[in-house]
C-alpha cells in the first residue's frame, strides 16, 4: 500500500504532467521542481504533512488543482500549508505578487509554511545558479535588479523567522552566489 507521501508525489506528477509545462531554465518536466522541494524538506526531517505540501505547493497555482481537492485527499493541514505558499492572484503584476509574498511571509508565525516556502525558493534560485549565464535574466518576468531585491528580501525574512532551519542557511548562501 502506498504511503501518503507517495500518493502526493503521484498526484502532483500527474497534475503537472497534464499541463505539459516545463521548467523555464532547464526545460525539464515541471514536476522536477516540486519533487526537489519535497526531497529537500524530507532530508531535514520535517513532518509528513510538510513533505506532502512540498509536492503539492504549486498544484493550485500551476496545475488547476483546488485547495478543496487537496483538503479532501490530504487533509486540512496540508491544504493550509499549500495555501500559505500559493500566490492568491496570478493575474497581478510581478511586483504586486512578490510584494504580497514578502508581506505575507513577514506577517505569519506558521513555521511549517515558512519551511515549504524556503525550500521552494531555494530550489528556484539553485536552478538559476545551475543554468545561469549571459542573458539568463531575459528569461524571467522581471530583470536582475528586481530579482535580486526579491530574493535578498526573502533571505532576510527567512533568516529572521526560521534562522535554525537548515535550508535557511543554504538559501542565504545561494542568494549570495547568484547575486554576488
Amino acid at each position: 500500500m502506498a504511503t501518503k507521501v507517495q500518493v502526493a508525489s503521484c498526484f502532483a506528477k500527474a497534475k503537472h504532467d497534464a499541463t505539459g509545462k516545463v521548467r523555464k531554465l532547464s526545460g525539464l518536466a515541471y514536476f522536477v521542481h516540486p519533487e526537489s522541494v519535497a526531497n529537500r524538506l524530507a532530508l531535514t526531517g520535517t513532518s509528513e504533512e510538510v513533505v506532502i505540501a512540498g509536492y503539492l505547493h504549486d498544484t493550485v497555482e500551476d496545475a488547476g488543482v483546488t485547495l478543496q481537492e487537496i483538503q479532501d485527499q490530504f487533509g486540512a493541514r496540508v491544504a493550509e500549508l499549500v495555501a500559505g505558499c500559493s500566490e492568491p492572484d496570478k493575474g497581478a503584476s510581478w511586483d504586486e505578487r512578490k510584494l504580497h509574498t514578502m508581506e505575507y511571509l513577514r506577517s505569519i508565525n506558521d513555521l511549517e509554511v515558512l519551511m515549504v516556502a524556503v525550500a521552494d525558493k531555494l530550489d528556484n534560485i539553485s536552478e538559476t545558479h545551475a543554468y545561469g549565464g549571459p542573458g539568463i535574466w531575459s528569461k524571467f518576468n522581471a530583470p536582475y535588479e528586481k530579482q535580486r531585491w526579491y530574493y535578498t528580501a526573502l533571505s532576510e525574512i527567512f533568516s529572521a523567522k526560521i534562522p535554525d532551519f537548515p535550508l535557511t542557511g543554504e538559501y542565504r548562501a545561494m542568494v549570495e552566489k547568484v547575486f554576488a
